[in-house]
């Protein structure tokens, strides 16, 4: 694939279809089709991802899903990498659909696809739970109501620590956020946040929230939400067009007592 920054806040993807290589001019050719909702534009830069030629330092690799091939380079502080420790996940995700007063707590959620789905559920309690290391995010609410996640720990996510549309009566308090969505290309637009939930009476507060590739805290289509009292610090590291707060379509929204600082 490849990818390419042809806006502020879009990183867009093509599939490559064809490479030809002249061995006169040095140049390569390659054609491919765009597979985001934007074209690329003349004079944005670009990259191409998961591409074995290309695979030639440590903590490198590429995989080849016709042949399953995995290429790789192991990072310089591994010595033998037949002797070196390989964590596979075998669970892509674990989901809670239409679930009641369900208490969740002390529990890691790693290296998944997702870390937690909640679908129609009410009344659940995620309290000192630990999301890390998740190819897209850590916790993802929908049409849920009546919950809170408390004291949580979200870090290293590729999409948003917390993503969510259409819940009600949510609060998010007191969780440490950071690193999130810092890999340029590895989603389909790089549109992760730390924390992004829409809907009603969504209140987040007294979160520590830094080094964002994209928002902070982002919400959208909600009524009466209340934003206050985090610090929000480093954001907008890979995309801009954002911010610390980024809100629209939020009628009746609350922000205050926030500190925000840092914003690329």
């Amino acid at each position: 694939t490849i990818k390419a920054r042809n806006s502020q806040w879009y990183v867009t993807t093509g599939i490559v279809t064809s490479h030809t290589y002249n061995a006169v001019t040095g140049n390569s050719t390659f054609t491919f089709e765009p597979a985001s909702r934007y074209n690329f534009e003349v004079g944005w830069p670009f990259f191409f991802q998961n591409m074995t030629r290309a695979v030639d330092l440590p903590g490198e690799w590429a995989f080849n899903s016709t042949s399953n091939i995995l290429t790789i380079i192991p990072p310089a502080n591994v010595a033998d990498l037949n002797n070196a420790l390989v964590e596979v996940s075998t669970v892509s995700s674990q989901s809670i659909s239409r679930g009641r007063y369900i208490i969740i707590k002390d529990i890691q959620f790693a290296a998944q696809g997702t870390g937690l789905t909640l679908v129609e559920c009410s009344n659940i309690i995620i309290n000192n739970c630990t999301f890390n290391d998740q190819q897209n995010s850590g916790l993802v609410l929908y049409k849920t109501n009546n919950s809170a996640i408390t004291n949580g720990i979200f870090h290293n996510m590729q999409l948003s620590g917390i993503q969510g549309s259409l819940n009600s009566n949510i609060l998010i308090e007191g969780g440490l956020f950071f690193n999130i969505s810092l890999l340029p290309g590895h989603q389909p637009n790089q549109q992760g946040s730390c924390i992004q939930v829409d809907g009603y009476s969504i209140t987040v507060r007294l979160n520590n929230i830094s080094n964002s590739g994209y928002n902070g805290v982002a919400m959208g289509s909600s009524q009466n939400g209340l934003i206050e009292r985090n610090y929000i610090h480093y954001t907008n590291r890979v995309i801009h067009d954002g911010g610390g707060i980024y809100i629209w379509g939020c009628p009746n929204i609350t922000i205050q007592n926030n500190i925000v600082t840092d914003i690329v």
